[in-house]
């Protein structure tokens, strides 16, 4: 069975707090460090996009069916 990431990231634009949240299937055996990379990335993305002041970053890991899609 598979595993699904739940990247988290609050933000704020001109003092209007925002969120982003990204669900993605990985496999069972990527490492904290692979993760880690991920929501960096995602918190870049975020940032240049919206020109944000990131709050909060984080990510969560279930099993696949455990998430409502």
């Amino acid at each position: 069975m598979g595993l699904t990431a739940k990247i988290s990231i609050d933000f704020s634009v001109n003092g209007s707090k925002e969120f982003y949240v990204e669900l993605l299937d990985i496999p069972e055996e990527v490492s904290a460090g692979e993760l880690q990379e991920l929501v960096d990335k995602r918190v870049e993305k975020v940032r240049s996009m919206k020109c944000a002041e990131i709050l909060n970053a984080f990510i969560k890991i279930n099993k696949a069916d455990q998430f409502s899609r």
